[in-house]
């Protein structure tokens, strides 16, 4: 579903994961579909093309699952594996029930969001990523005072997310750029375009061109 952000979905198959792990490129994949790719006698990474070990780990991404699943139960619960029969009265083999894809997500991000729960900056960009998430945002009362406030005194990637989704909430509304910039978010702004972090530097000089445009 198009209101389901891209760092749910699986690269390969653009569905959204049910056990999503991590390879050495740093790439998140749904277990199946990279295991399909690797047995397919592929050794690079299907995002970057870059060369892979041999026998490449597959890590389980925790962070990314756990979020998914307070998102949307049902999309961890298809995760569960399913006895399939197998051909000559051997042992029923276990996978993973296909995927059904799940509602919308934005409902129970927003919750996340201001429940003041752990990694709340993260769960706010992952809904700035989508139009559904980022039109619910702009609705929020005092969300623009929020993130400049976590981008002025945030650690780097408390920094980096705050201005990301200020960057993408200013885009979608002219009158929280305005709000903005009464804020002095052009001034954070120049503050922050000779940061040593090479993300927050560079959000920081499109957060100012998207504030140009209010």
């Amino acid at each position: 579903m198009e209101a389901w952000p891209d760092d749910f979905r699986c690269p390969i198959t653009l569905e959204v994961m049910t056990d999503p792990v991590i390879i050495p490129s740093g790439h998140t994949f749904e277990r199946r579909s990279i295991q399909r790719w690797l047995d397919g006698g592929h050794l690079t990474c299907p995002v970057t093309n870059l060369p892979l070990p041999p026998s490449p780990p597959l890590i389980p991404n925790h962070a990314l699952r756990r979020l998914i699943s307070a998102v949307s139960p049902s999309a961890a619960a298809a995760a569960a594996p399913v006895s399939v029969p197998s051909e000559g009265g051997a042992p029923a083999r276990r996978e993973a029930a296909p995927a059904a894809q799940p509602a919308s997500p934005v409902p129970e991000l927003l919750r996340l969001a201001k429940s003041g729960a752990a990694g709340r900056r993260e769960v706010l960009a992952l809904l700035a990523r989508c139009r559904e998430g980022r039109q619910e945002l702009c609705r929020i009362p005092g969300v623009v005072s929020v993130l400049t406030g976590a981008a002025r005194s945030g650690n780097a990637r408390a920094i980096e997310q705050a201005l990301l989704v200020l960057i993408w909430i200013c885009s979608e509304s002219n009158e929280l750029a305005l709000e903005a910039i009464k804020l002095e978010a052009f001034q954070l702004c120049e503050a922050l375009v000779n940061d040593d972090n090479c993300k927050i530097a560079k959000n920081a000089v499109e957060l100012a061109r998207t504030l140009e445009k209010a």
